[in-house]
Formats: structure tokens, C-alpha cells, sequence
């Protein structure tokens, strides 16, 4: 049951998923993205670590803060895709952390609420150093259009943005 609620979060529809997936990879050229996955959700973790690994990408997961810090440290990453609410280490401190590591990081932010609302979390990820957000639920063509968009460039911060959305393409 929690399975199938997994796989429906993420619409697998093959057919487009094949598709977005090899736009992607002839997108990134040679150069192989390495994506640090940050989620305490084992389930969430492992279908997006699938996901991302289908469409090209190396990914080295991470269950919390912590743990992703440390990954961070030890090797260069492309790319960080980092929950918000999570049991060890809150994303939002983790997003200053990385920032202060690497300034030019690039972070996508995903929540789905927690205890309060996503846009509410997902408005802070923004303030504090996140490329670009994602709210739960999400579908797989998001997530993949989101990583292809921040790899290449496509977003770039928004100051003046108030609202849920916090990057603007170029």
C-alpha cells in the first residue's frame, strides 16, 4: 500500500519518463552530474535514487543533515537535492551550512510541510541559498525538468520574489 502510494506520488508513466530521460542525457553531454540526495524517507529516497540513476545521473543518498554534510565534505557534488523536515538535521540548516561550504552550490529544496505549510518552508530554502524548490507531491517529469534546468543554468536566484516560486528562468 505505501509502495503504491510511492509510485503514484511520482505518476510513473514509462513512456514520457523514457522520453524526459533521454532528452536529459543527451543534454548534459559527456559530463556525468554526481547528485547528493538528501531524504529521511527510505521509500522517497530510494524511488528518487532510481529515478535520477535511470536518467543518467550518479547519486550518492543521504538520510539526513548530517550524514549529508559529511558526503558533501568528502566529494564534490554537482547538485544537492535536500528535504526540508527531516528526523536528523533540519534542511533549512543544512542549506546555510552547504552555502558556507560552497557559495555557488546548487541546491534543490523539495518539502512537503511538515507540521506547517510547503510554501511556508519551501519560501525560507529560497531566502537562505536554495536554487529552486520543489513541493511535495511532485511528479517525476518535475523533479527531472528541475534537475536538468539548475544543471544547466537555467535558474538563477529571484530576491525580489515573495512568493512560493524562488528563481526565474534567464
Amino acid at each position: 500500500m505505501v509502495m503504491e502510494a510511492k509510485s503514484a506520488l511520482f505518476g510513473f508513466e514509462q513512456t514520457a519518463l523514457a522520453d524526459l530521460e533521454t532528452s536529459i542525457a543527451s543534454r548534459t553531454g559527456d559530463h556525468v552530474a554526481h547528485i547528493l540526495l538528501v531524504e529521511d524517507d527510505a521509500l522517497l529516497r530510494d524511488a528518487l535514487h532510481k529515478t535520477l540513476v535511470r536518467a543518467g545521473y550518479e547519486v550518492e543518498g543521504a538520510s539526513g543533515g548530517t550524514e549529508a554534510l559529511k558526503a558533501f565534505r568528502r566529494q564534490a557534488h554537482d547538485l544537492v537535492i535536500t528535504d526540508i523536515v527531516m528526523l536528523d538535521g533540519e534542511g533549512l540548516h543544512m542549506i546555510r551550512a552547504l552555502r558556507k561550504i560552497d557559495a555557488h552550490v546548487r541546491i534543490i529544496a523539495m518539502s512537503g510541510g511538515g507540521l506547517g505549510k510547503p510554501d511556508d518552508y519551501l519560501n525560507l530554502a529560497g531566502k537562505l541559498g536554495a536554487t529552486t524548490v520543489l513541493a511535495k507531491p511532485f511528479s517525476v517529469a518535475e523533479v527531472l525538468a528541475a534537475v536538468a534546468a539548475v544543471l544547466a543554468g537555467s535558474f538563477e536566484k529571484d530576491a525580489s520574489s515573495s512568493g512560493s516560486s524562488t528563481t526565474a528562468e534567464r
